[in-house]
């Protein structure tokens, strides 16, 4: 017996070890080949939300020697290419430009892939040298398939599409009949009308449990209602053109929705690959501005031959067609480009800034409540026989937590979270010398959320933007040919520190108004390539802020919404409201 466990034993202390040799050569290799696996997922999950701050040490010392473009910082490299997929870009290219300004400083180069160099900047004392290079017609970023999808339907488009004089002229007529806050208070009132018509709307649709279904649905439909209102001078329900007015303007909505959202889907591939192999997102693209174009085209058909009715008849009305047909002489055709532009430029933005909103309203109710005590010490001088709000633009004014709950909304999610401008001659920019043709683009996501501009920036605080005085150049439009009058509720690009006098040279005057003290906000963006369409989104969002506390307490119920791109910036899931009666 002894002879045998002799012979057994060395070859079980053997057989032991090597089990013990192959655990830990399994655990070595399970840890070289899934840890990376797992840390680039943790990477990728974290880097949707982190903070990255701009190091503006790594920027160029002011007053030195401009340096050659060459020696600009460049995001480049594998690990550049690594960055770019861990954000998912275009999905999270908000979050990826802003850890590269943590890396490069506050400004860098990068091609994003492509063989032509961008040029980011996360610093808002750089937007006045931007401006001037873009010359007097600035040029910015189309979408490829939408022109491609212009080119092949031989269409013609509105202001967004035009470039030079024919854009200058016509820019010129729009800022006059859109930007001057004098022009809409005749269309406050029809504003309030659609905007409570919503608050119904989406009261009925909590009560029978829809109301998250068919919560972009109702805000698409408040969205261009406003806007017919304004521009057409109609609602959707006095139109003729179709049997089923609601089926077919549902239908338009729908149509506007999917333009963005295969525009989106699309990402990176070029429109012509996207065409040639026929893809789903560019079948469903082309498909969406058809169906929105045709609509669209339509309504402002009837609309035109109503104006030219009441015009014979002598009725008077002040919406913007008959303005721009009769007051600024403009073809039919021409206002008819115009016009349908604004319905599917404004449609988007308006309403996903009313979605981040609602986000706001819901997650930091004490603000809400603030404001909704404001508007109610403004009663009974704003409610109407029935009790109901009915606002106009001399109350605007006075709802500044409203308007501040809305700068602060858009400061911390910017609709447009980028600038982008083609520079038209060489020009030296944060201290580089940057040669004409150059893309360059203001990181205005970062730029809101730079401690060196906001302390706390990451707090949602409408506090800040209370009683700051309002510099001379408040309104970006003093620099451009913008000729709006700047109220209390068009002050959105006030930055929160005063700012310098308007004094000097028209240079100088710009460095001033495009500092860090007036644009470390940039939501609308810049002088003469500005949001057209501002005062009246600026209007029509106060308004929904206000009809909104003064009815419901908001409850969201998302945890961990953030903000992603799909050519503009949007919640990272759907909304899960709940509303309660005041």
């Amino acid at each position: 017996m002894a002879s045998f466990y002799d012979v057994v034993s060395p070859v079980l202390t053997d057989h032991l070890n090597m089990l013990t040799i192959l655990a830990l050569i399994t655990a070595v290799a399970v840890q070289v080949l899934l840890w990376p696996l797992f840390s680039r997922w943790n990477q990728y999950r974290q880097h949707r939300t982190a903070h990255y701050i701009t190091d503006h040490r790594k920027g160029r010392t002011q007053g030195s020697p401009a340096a050659p473009y060459e020696d600009m910082p460049r995001m480049e490299g594998p690990s550049a290419d690594y960055l770019r997929k861990l954000f998912d870009n275009p999905v999270y290219l908000h979050q990826y430009v802003a850890l590269a300004h943590k890396q490069k400083g506050p400004v860098f180069r990068d091609g994003l892939g492509g063989p032509v160099d961008l040029v980011f900047l996360a610093d808002p004392s750089c937007v006045g040298a931007v401006q001037r290079a873009s010359g007097p017609y600035p040029g910015h970023v189309v979408p490829d398939a939408w022109t491609l999808y212009l080119r092949i339907r031989d269409r013609k488009r509105g202001l967004f599409f035009m470039d030079g004089e024919e854009w200058a002229v016509h820019r010129k007529i729009l800022n006059q009949r859109l930007l001057r806050t004098q022009n809409l208070k005749m269309h406050v009132s029809a504003l309030g009308s659609s905007t409570a018509t919503l608050v119904e709307t989406m009261w009925a649709r909590q009560q029978d449990n829809t109301l998250n279904d068919t919560l972009l649905t109702a805000l698409y439909r408040w969205s261009l209602e406003s806007m017919f209102a304004v521009a057409l001078g109609q609602r959707i329900g006095t139109f003729s053109c179709d049997e089923d007015s609601d089926a077919c303007f549902n239908e338009f909505v729908d149509a506007i929705h999917n333009i963005f959202e295969q525009t989106a889907a699309m990402g990176q591939m070029p429109a012509a690959a996207a065409m040639e192999q026929q893809t789903d997102a560019w079948c469903k693209f082309s498909c969406a501005c058809d169906t929105a174009l045709d609509i669209a085209s339509r309504y402002t058909t009837e609309a035109i031959r109503e104006s030219h009715r009441r015009q014979t008849a002598g009725e008077p009305s002040e919406c913007l067609l008959d303005q721009l047909l009769y007051e600024d002489h403009l073809s039919q055709d021409m206002v008819s480009r115009l016009i349908v532009d604004l319905f599917l430029a404004a449609a988007d933005t308006t309403v996903w800034t009313a979605n981040w909103l609602l986000y706001v309203l819901g997650r930091h109710r004490c603000h809400a409540d603030a404001a909704r005590e404001q508007l109610l010490n403004l009663q009974p001088s704003v409610l109407d026989s029935d009790g109901n709000l009915a606002l106009e633009q001399d109350d605007l004014k006075r709802l500044s937590e409203c308007r501040n709950i809305l700068k602060e909304t858009l400061r911390l999610y910017p609709v447009a979270p980028f600038l982008t401008r083609l520079l038209a001659q060489d020009s030296i920019i944060a201290g580089y010398h940057v040669p004409k043709n150059t893309m360059s683009i203001v990181s205005v996501c970062s730029i809101g959320r730079d401690p060196k501009y906001y302390e706390n920036p990451l707090k949602f605080d409408p506090q800040r933007w209370h009683e700051r005085p309002r510099d001379a150049c408040s309104s970006t439009d003093k620099v451009a040919t913008s000729h709006r009058e700047d109220n209390g509720v068009n002050s959105t690009n006030v930055g929160p520190n005063p700012g310098t006098q308007n004094k000097g040279s028209r240079a100088e005057r710009q460095d001033q108004c495009m500092g860090p003290a007036s644009l470390s906000s940039l939501p609308w963006g810049v002088a003469s390539r500005n949001c057209v369409g501002r005062t009246l989104a600026e209007t029509l969002l106060t308004l929904f802020v206000a009809h909104m506390i003064k009815n419901f307490y908001i409850s969201v119920k998302n945890e961990n919404i953030h903000m992603k791109m799909q050519m503009i910036s949007v919640p990272s899931e759907s909304l899960d409201i709940e509303l309660k009666r005041v």
